[in-house]
């Protein structure tokens, strides 16, 4: 997913105003969806015990 923000990041500099728009939302909710993952995944990890 975070190589599909990248690439709509560039595709963003190339399109009119009103589109730009459109796609920095998409990108906003694809960086939400990561973080949302990894804060899943995090607390999916079990625990390092201490030696």
């Amino acid at each position: 997913m975070q190589d599909a923000a990248v690439e709509l990041e560039t595709v963003l500099a190339t399109l009119p105003g009103d589109e730009q728009a459109d796609l920095h939302e998409a990108i906003g909710s694809i960086m939400e969806t990561l973080q949302l993952i990894a804060s899943a995944h995090a607390r999916l990890e079990p625990p390092i015990a201490a030696d």
